[in-house]
């Protein structure tokens, strides 16, 4: 079947992160730059110049599909949206597309755009085409540049698609007279993607616990929410709850949806002496998060519920630096893998380690792992950093697979590491030791705990310190 083709006149979803780009950003000037030349009699320099082929680049493709539409109308240009399931079907696609008037068509990413989108650019010759199930691909591409270097040069006709990286193209397509432009989407302040999310949502849906905590709510979408898809799977469920609520949306909705997910589960709980264990591994994790971190800041979230295969959970301040920085320091590194240790070594100091749960922490140490080994294999820092030869002694990094030679080099390295980190937070937390057992207890109790129930209990721990003082 045919897809359509029609004149856009409105946007088929609210704005969203249309209006939060800058008036000056590129994709606002390419799309003022469309404007003015559908305005004039056609010139085939003027369409050459404003781009026959453009590739979008942003992290979330699937955002720029309801971007489309703003540009088109923007622009006065009839959109031509192309699924990845029919774009092979070049000729009959093709056929739909109006000819006698400016159009915009749409690629939507996929297999088509590279037969292996996660190889090198060695295959530079168009007379090596890749192996026989991917020919309808490569035949593909090859009548659509076909086509973009003679008929396209005729009509206003734009061929637009977004890829997370410029290098998911086939190098036959980044040509001049191909795919000649990129426009790199530039990237929202934590505070306008919240405002663009609480637009789509709905804004009279929202409390004042979202709408003046912007960085916040902007910093949740953007470390957890990135994809498109979430986002609007969250945006429903949100609907949904402020519905059957008939009241304003809470930060903390928005924070379970994001620990959770969004489906809609009875709560589940372990008995008390059982769920004691579960809420000291979670109360050592949330101390290290608060304590150990940077400013000093409680975990978001923190619960004993048994959900998602899982006992319990503590999700760290979104706001941290540790969690929201681009620029990670070999500090940050090493407070995400205290963090990640201090569910074990809680169970430690309070039980004992014979009293330890025996596969709880299993995760958390495979994590632990992940992060020490990454730390010190693929970033080339030192387990010992306090004098200037230590620092500098493991600079080399592995470069792909680890060599049998390295993986012995390695191991016993990130084992020490991680021993030596476990007993630093086994001092730091016998150092809050109150504070371990306060919140341990409180969330045996209430089940689930938010920052401000965080921060209450250290103004309680830190009143008691001043009496013993």
């Amino acid at each position: 079947m045919q897809p359509t083709t029609t004149l856009i006149s409105q946007p088929e979803n609210p704005a969203g992160i249309w209006d939060y780009f800058p008036y000056t950003s590129f994709i606002k000037t390419w799309t003022r730059e469309l404007e003015q030349a559908k305005s004039l009699p056609f010139s085939r320099s003027t369409w050459e110049l404003v781009g026959h082929a453009v590739t979008l680049v942003y992290k979330d493709t699937e955002a720029v599909t309801p971007l489309m539409h703003h540009i088109a109308q923007a622009a006065g240009m009839a959109l031509q949206f192309i699924p990845r399931d029919q774009i092979l079907n070049f000729s009959e696609w093709m056929a739909a597309i109006l000819k006698d008037q400016p159009c915009i068509v749409y690629l939507e990413p996929g297999v088509w755009l590279k037969h292996d989108l996660s190889a090198d650019d060695s295959d530079h010759d168009w007379p090596n085409p890749p192996s026989h199930d991917e020919d309808q691909a490569y035949a593909f591409r090859k009548d659509l540049a076909k086509y973009l270097k003679t008929t396209a040069l005729e009509q206003p006709i734009v061929f637009v698609t977004c890829l997370q990286n410029y290098n998911q193209m086939d190098f036959n397509l980044r040509q001049a007279g191909l795919f000649d432009r990129r426009i790199q989407l530039p990237k929202l302040s934590q505070e306008d993607i919240a405002r663009a999310f609480i637009d789509q949502t709905g804004s009279e849906l929202m409390g004042e616990s979202i709408t003046e905590n912007l960085k916040r709510v902007g910093c949740i979408i953007e470390y957890d929410l990135e994809d498109y898809r979430r986002r609007m799977l969250l945006q429903k469920s949100l609907q949904r709850l402020a519905w059957k609520r008939s009241g304003k949306l809470h930060f903390q909705d928005l924070v379970m949806f994001t620990v959770y997910g969004t489906a809609e589960v009875d709560k589940c709980f372990d008995p008390p002496e059982i769920r004691r264990r579960h809420a000291i591994h979670e109360a050592g994790h949330a101390v290290m998060s608060h304590l150990d971190s940077r400013e000093q800041l409680p975990p978001d979230y923190c619960s004993v519920l048994k959900r998602n295969n899982s006992n319990g959970v503590m999700t760290s301040c979104y706001s941290a630096h540790e969690k929201m920085s681009d620029d990670q320091s070999y500090l940050d590194m090493l407070h995400e893998i205290r963090v990640t240790l201090a569910g074990r070594v809680a169970e430690h100091l309070l039980l004992g380690a014979k009293y330890s749960s025996a596969d709880g922490a299993r995760s958390d140490l495979k994590n632990a792992t992940s992060l020490a080994g990454a730390t010190l294999r693929t970033w080339g820092h030192s387990p010992d950093i306090t004098t200037d030869k230590a620092a500098s002694s493991n600079l080399a990094v592995c470069i792909g697979t680890p060599t049998s030679s390295e993986h012995q080099y390695f191991e016993p390295l990130i084992r020490n590491f991680l021993q030596t980190q476990f007993e630093y937070v086994q001092h730091f937390l016998s150092t809050h030791i109150d504070y371990l057992k306060l919140v341990a207890e409180t969330l045996n109790t209430k089940i689930v705990m938010f920052q401000d129930d965080f921060f209450d209990l250290h103004k309680e721990y830190e009143a008691n310190l001043l009496k013993l003082a």
